[in-house]
């Protein structure tokens, strides 16, 4: 059954809200029988203080659905939101700006951890650049349900988490290699970075993240993201606000702030884990005291689990 209005925020599908009551609330009269949920929403919420209370209002919608289908585990799986460029939104309603965006992607998440049978699948990778409606969902739709195999259906064999954090590690690489791009989805990592001088007396500040949940194929990385060439190969990230593209930033504790990073793949896998090393070039000796990933509206994401 499909119930859908575009563009609208959490607070209509919440108990009370209008579009919970005219076409949610009915099927629980009895209460229908169901096996779970599928929910696509978010970008009506992504906007100023509304990002982070959405990391409170997610989970609670959820469990008032469960709870008046009587059904308090049906699985329940979301798509992380697409990219696209708030570009006209007013500062004094979202003075966040673009990174609003990845802020109402992290909120979604609490629902990953803070319930039970919650499947998730990005459609972050594959948008559209500043289309907020991208047409290429066959990306999101076998993850989400890949996800709904494991968790539902008890397919165990079914692979469906992106990596996650495990930590990080020291390096005492001092070599620079492959470019990525620009910002992320941040973890604090003061204590376990090193900084060292090449050849040419360039700095270098280089940290290990560490991850859990990668496939036996291990980690691999593209040349170039999805959302740098499509749909418009020459997208201009020049022309949109800052904070609308990012691939990998660390933060550098000698003044220079963030500072894009390049990333190389440690090791593709071991036991379920892997880890990759973000290196950048310094002005002077410092440490890396926080790292970032895709923390954009439109990120530039490259690495994959195979």
């Amino acid at each position: 059954i499909s119930n859908n209005w575009g563009g609208t925020p959490i607070e209509l599908w919440q108990p009370g809200g209008t579009l919970y009551n005219a076409m949610i609330y009915p099927y629980m009269v009895g209460p229908m029988s169901l096996t779970g949920f599928a929910w696509y929403q978010g970008e009506a919420n992504a906007r100023g203080t509304e990002a982070t209370a959405y990391a409170t209002k997610f989970p609670n919608m959820i469990t008032s659905w469960r709870n008046g289908f009587q059904n308090p585990k049906a699985y329940f799986g979301f798509i992380q939101l697409s990219t696209w460029c708030p570009d006209n939104d007013d500062p004094k309603n979202n003075p966040q700006g673009p990174l609003a965006v990845p802020e109402l992607r992290q909120s979604q998440m609490a629902a990953y951890l803070s319930l039970e049978k919650i499947g998730y699948a990005t459609n972050a990778d594959h948008g559209a650049q500043c289309n907020i409606h991208p047409p290429n969902k066959q990306y999101c739709g076998k993850r989400l349900g890949q996800s709904a195999l494991a968790l539902q259906y008890q397919q165990d064999d079914v692979l469906w988490k992106s990596p996650t954090y495990a930590g990080t590690a020291t390096t005492t690489t001092t070599t620079s290699s492959s470019a990525i791009s620009r910002l992320g989805s941040s973890s604090s990592s003061s204590s376990s970075s090193s900084s060292q001088q090449d050849n040419n007396n360039n700095n270098k500040a280089s940290i290990v993240i560490e991850f859990n949940d990668v496939s036996n194929e291990g980690l691999y990385q593209l040349d170039q993201s999805y959302n740098a060439v499509t749909p418009d190969p020459n997208f201009s990230c020049e022309s949109h606000p800052p904070g609308t593209c990012g691939g990998a930033f660390v933060l550098l504790n000698n003044g220079q702030g963030w500072v894009e990073a390049t990333i190389t793949i440690m090791q593709g896998n071991r036991n379920s884990s892997a880890a990759v090393r973000l290196e950048t070039t310094t002005e002077a000796a410092t440490q890396i005291v926080a790292t970032s990933y895709g923390w954009a509206s439109i990120p530039f994401l490259t690495l994959y689990d195979a």
